[in-house]
């Protein structure tokens, strides 16, 4: 969709529409992921929406990240997945290092746990995000 007054915020809306009434669905994701699209508020109650990343919690817990299904405790290393499992459970947004280090590792200290939690932070974003 190309035209000289591309407003973001009103196709963004169209599209919501578009999705919760099941109209050209593959078209308006497609759509939504190449220009970055996103509502005002976010669209949680559309179960179809492209989000880029797809956590499931309830019943099971998956990550699943453009569509491709994340396997977090590959090699037999499972604190990336623990990571992930208590920032969802510490709340999500703004959850201290501290917190999670003490939950991780709870006999490690200062220095230590700082390192442990940088190495899995990354362990854990190397797996969830495509870097290109």
């Amino acid at each position: 969709m190309n035209f000289y007054f591309f407003i973001p915020a009103m196709i963004s809306e169209l599209c919501v529409k578009a999705l919760e009434h099941g109209i050209e669905t593959e078209y308006v994701k497609s759509l939504i992921n190449r220009r970055g699209l996103m509502a005002a508020s976010p669209p949680l109650h559309i179960d179809n929406w492209p989000w880029r990343v797809k956590i499931y919690t309830l019943g099971r817990f998956s990550v699943v990240v453009d569509d491709t299904p994340v396997h977090l405790s590959a090699k037999g290393r499972k604190k990336p997945l623990w990571m992930l499992k208590a920032l969802i459970t510490l709340g999500g947004r703004e959850v201290a290092e501290e917190k999670i280090a003490g939950a991780l590792w709870p006999d490690a200290k200062g220095d230590t746990a700082h390192s442990a939690f940088t190495t899995t932070l990354s362990r854990l974003r190397r797996r969830c995000i495509n870097f290109q």
